[in-house]
């Protein structure tokens, strides 16, 4: 009897440090832990992920390619640490670029932003179509394409000329609403 409850109590433990130990193993590493260090830069696992989708990675991309971005992650943050060590990030021609860069990708949202409000205003009606295509076959008597078959095409450029319109009108606009000076001598218009 002795000797059964030393192998209960043996299998219970032994159980139990098992449980313990594979439990460990399989634990997932938390999101907000580093997950590449690289001189005093950090990178979260969640950072990790998120730029690994931003490459056009998924969650579960292969060990292969996870190298390879990891790699190329690593050499990039290595060369930028090196830049800024020598000085780069600290020259004039760097900071222009960065305020280029700055202005092109502003530029980009607002007219980005713009423009779908400006086509989430448009109606196009069927009538419209039909008075286009009858002028585009005033201007195209030798074309046999029929209504049909032209109608998206039409449509996409009455589209086209309205977001355009909307969008000069809106350019206008902002003009009007601004204090704006020019010394038409200095930037060599006179």
């Amino acid at each position: 009897m002795n000797r059964l409850k030393y192998k209960i109590v043996y299998l219970s433990i032994l159980t139990f440090t098992l449980g313990v130990i594979c439990m460990s193993c399989s634990r997932q590493p938390d999101p907000d832990d580093a997950a590449i260090k690289i001189n005093n830069y950090v990178l979260t696992a969640r950072e990790y992920e998120d730029m690994f989708r931003e490459m056009g990675g998924d969650s579960t991309g292969s060990p292969m390619m996870r190298r390879e971005f990891t790699d190329n992650l690593v050499t990039r943050k290595l060369l930028l640490q090196e830049a800024e060590r020598i000085g780069l990030d600290r020259r004039d021609d760097f900071l222009k670029s960065i305020e280029n860069f700055w202005e092109q990708s502003l530029l980009k949202i607002i007219i980005d932003e713009k423009t779908k409000e400006i086509l989430s205003g448009i109606e196009v009606k069927e009538e419209d179509i039909r008075s286009k295509y009858l002028q585009w076959k005033r201007e195209n008597p030798d074309s046999e394409k029929g209504y049909e078959e032209m109608r998206e095409v039409l449509k996409w450029h009455i589209i086209k000329e309205r977001e355009a319109v909307a969008f000069n009108s809106w350019i206008e606009e902002l003009k009007k609403n601004a204090n704006i000076v020019i010394d038409k001598k200095a930037v060599g218009i006179e």
